[in-house]
């Protein structure tokens, strides 16, 4: 872990800090850069034999090895639900950074359990939590209207999260050794989403995981008068599984593609696509349509280093929001990694890992910063 903690710090520092909006980066026709439907990442979108698809298989580890990012099209089967969704919790944040900051608690822990799992607003951003016993969204205080919109866009996000965590890993086993049947690495995988990953659900082997989710979103929004591009928040890794990136209506993610060793912006390559196609919603913003999906830390630790945690940060010249869900482990559960990825022998940080609480690890990772 001190080792991976010591290499995300220099891939941090690697690429080039100067903001240049004059030379933007929106990706290529390659596929790894292409826009994937949600539909494919399903469960019941795998092959007969119960493995993965080879095309949505090879497409996934493609955007996310060579390019730290897999846009997703939630709509492209041409159902607009989880659209919908998604666009309920944009007016959800705008209102609640017009009328609402003022009545917010302040971000602190939710109990001393998990003194990581805060909730609340610290005068940048507001971090919401699922209550796994009752299905409310912590705060309580961003009210019930609010309430709703985002607990259905988290549910959104998780599940298109989950999904690719399941292809990832199972490529990830087979490719590494894990597994040498396909079928077996799929359902390893699934298993693990279910198990570890913390989708606010309840899991009956969670007999000691607390009420709070462990994932959460950050609802942030940053007002700026002037055209000078500058980053609202800095260049960065998450201790996810996955982060989960609502694509917003300015371009103001980026990534790092170590691919094409420069800062790729996921919205611009989004927004193309999207102009291209016939029949588009009107009463819908363009961006509920998509969301980025950026690999963290445990995908790291889980796919052996395959798959490297994202280095990102959010940039702006005028007023952004941007909403990011951290999809991460569950707590009091620990991590038997040889059930979910197969032979850990030849692995030292799977090794180093295997048997721990994914709380410790979590905070072992984030003490190390």
């Amino acid at each position: 872990l001190k080792d991976l903690s010591y290499e995300v710090k220099r891939r941090c520092n690697d690429p080039p800090v100067e903001d240049n909006n004059d030379k933007v980066f929106a990706g290529t026709s390659n596929k790894g850069y292409n826009i994937i439907s949600a539909s494919d990442l399903l469960l019941s979108s795998i092959d007969e034999d119960g493995s993965e698809k080879h095309k949505t298989l090879m497409h996934v580890m493609d955007a996310l090895v060579s390019h730290s990012v897999l846009i997703v099209d939630l709509a492209a089967d041409g159902n607009y639900e989880t659209t919908t969704k998604m666009a309920n919790m944009w007016s959800a944040t705008d209102k609640f950074f017009s009328d609402t900051t003022e009545k917010l608690p302040n971000r602190t822990s939710f109990d001393s359990f998990v003194p990581s799992a805060k909730v609340g607003y610290d005068g940048n951003f507001l971090e919401t939590r699922l209550h796994r016993k009752n299905g409310t969204m912590l705060p309580v205080e961003i009210g019930d209207k609010s309430n709703s919109a985002l607990r259905d866009a988290f549910e959104v996000m998780a599940d298109v999260g989950k999904n690719v965590v399941r292809i990832a890993i199972a490529a990830s086993s087979v490719e590494n050794g894990g597994f040498d049947d396909g079928a077996v690495a799929t359902q390893c995988a699934a298993r693990m989403t279910e198990e570890l990953v913390d989708d606010g659900t309840v899991s009956i082997d969670d007999t000691e995981q607390h009420d709070i989710c462990m994932s959460s979103q950050r609802l942030c929004q940053y007002n700026k008068e002037d055209k000078e591009l500058e980053q609202f928040f800095g260049t960065h890794t998450d201790s996810s599984f996955v982060t989960i990136v609502p694509l917003s209506a300015t371009s103001s993610l980026e990534v790092y593609d170590e691919d094409a060793r420069q800062w790729y912006r996921p919205e611009l390559k989004a927004r193309k696509v999207w102009e291209q196609q016939d029949n588009n919603p009107d009463t819908l913003p363009w961006n509920a349509q998509y969301v980025a999906v950026l690999p963290g830390e445990f995908l790291q630790m889980l796919s052996r280093d395959e798959i490297a945690a994202a280095v990102h940060r959010f940039v702006g010249n005028k007023s952004e929001s941007v909403a990011p869900l951290l999809l991460c482990g569950r707590s009091g559960i620990k991590l038997n990694a040889e059930k979910y990825v197969g032979k850990v022998q030849d692995d030292p940080l799977l090794q180093e890992i295997n048997g721990l609480y994914m709380q410790d690890i979590y905070n072992a990772m984030n003490q190390q910063r």
